[in-house]
């Protein structure tokens, strides 16, 4: 399971092909697509995986895409797709015959109100857990897990109550200003991966 953001899909479908080729998820989320209804589905079609799925903002901004494997049993669960305060993109998944659902979310920066995200996100994350043993919740929340401020505090408290582990503990974004991990994959069945990583393929903004 992997998680981009892209910082735009428009003009890097070729090259992102070649890193699907290279890494084979099963599932990858992309944020940030920066797509709207002019760019058709079949424009975005990788080799080996069914034709994405989309939640698309506009071009300017925002957008989730979500690639499964074929061969991957999967079904989109829009009931589980928070609205107001982030933009998620929720799939079933079964893998050995155990359900999970995949949370792909993307909090754009421009969004102060934190203890807002945190309270429609764990609405959201409730209703999972009634219906699923195994949870992942993974994107750009734009807060440094790293950090020590009040939102690194929230987000930590947002974990200690539904028992999510981070398995992303690198720094995910490197500019020439500043050095964060903004990217998480938080899953209430840590045991269940065997690696993770923070892999640099030259797509991300």
């Amino acid at each position: 399971i992997g998680y981009l953001n892209i910082n735009s899909l428009r003009n890097k479908i070729t090259d992102l092909r070649v890193v699907m080729e290279t890494f084979l998820t099963d599932i990858l989320a992309i944020s940030e697509t920066k797509l709207d209804n002019s760019f058709p589905v079949a424009q975005f079609e990788v080799g080996g995986y069914f034709l994405p799925i989309r939640k698309d903002r506009n071009q300017y901004g925002g957008g989730i895409i979500v690639f499964a494997r074929k061969g991957t049993i999967y079904k989109r669960k829009p009931e589980l797709e928070p609205l107001k305060f982030c933009e998620c993109l929720s799939i079933e998944i079964t893998i050995k015959k155990k359900s999970w659902i995949v949370m792909s979310i993307y909090r754009p920066p421009t969004n102060a109100r934190t203890e807002e995200f945190f309270e429609e996100l764990s609405k959201f994350v409730n209703q999972a857990i009634d219906k699923y043993d195994n949870i992942i919740v993974m994107g750009d929340i734009n807060i440094d897990t790293k950090s020590i401020g009040q939102d690194a505090t929230k987000l930590r408290d947002f974990c200690d109550i539904f028992c999510l582990t981070n398995l992303i503990t690198e720094n995910t974004c490197i500019t020439s200003r500043s050095i964060s991990s903004i990217d998480v994959i938080l899953t209430n069945r840590p045991k269940s991966f065997q690696k993770s990583c923070a892999a640099s393929v030259g797509l991300s903004d």
